[in-house]
């Protein structure tokens, strides 16, 4: 008895040392309309197992043929948006709608403030560097896509508000 409660003494402690060393995603839904609240957190390694588990699983997934003449351009573009300083690519003002995108040290930016609707995404250019070099041969390669995740760190990346819902999701 002692043997089995030691052994599930040691793997309680080693899932607890795993949960702690290693990123989360966290998602937080209010749907106000509905009454609903969730609150979702799970290890960032799950996202690496969704994509190679039931259907969903693919190797490769086939870019639009259109973006191939574009492919030799991507990684060297990435390159010099992580050594670039801080800029606005964009910023569109139109009656109610806003459209900004900016790098803003290892950040993507991108804001869209629509009325009484705003979304908001973060993506740090390290992870479009490594998304970048999973493209090949105009296939986008799941493993390294999933992977990117892992190098996020206390970031909010998404923020959606509307008047009866948010969403926000963050990697920690």
């Amino acid at each position: 008895m002692r043997t089995c409660l030691g052994i599930i003494g040691v793997l309680l402690a080693l899932t607890i040392v795993a949960a702690l060393s290693t990123s989360w995603i966290v998602v937080y839904i209010d749907d106000r309309e509905e009454g609903i609240k969730v609150l979702i957190p799970a290890p960032v390694f799950l996202a690496d197992v969704a994509f190679h588990v039931g259907d969903v699983y693919a190797d490769e997934l086939d870019l639009p043929p259109e973006a191939e003449e574009f492919l030799p351009l991507l990684l060297p573009l990435v390159e010099e948006l992580v050594q670039a300083p801080d800029f606005e690519l964009l910023h569109v003002e139109e009656s109610d709608l806003d459209v900004s995108i900016r790098k803003t040290g290892d950040l993507f930016d991108i804001s869209v403030v629509d009325g009484d609707q705003v979304v908001r995404v973060k993506v740090p250019v390290s992870a479009l560097q490594r998304a970048a070099r999973a493209v090949g041969d105009g296939q986008l390669q799941i493993g390294e896509l999933a992977g990117m995740l892992h190098g996020i760190s206390r970031t909010q990346v998404v923020d959606v508000s509307m008047p009866d819902q948010d969403v926000r999701v963050w990697i920690w």
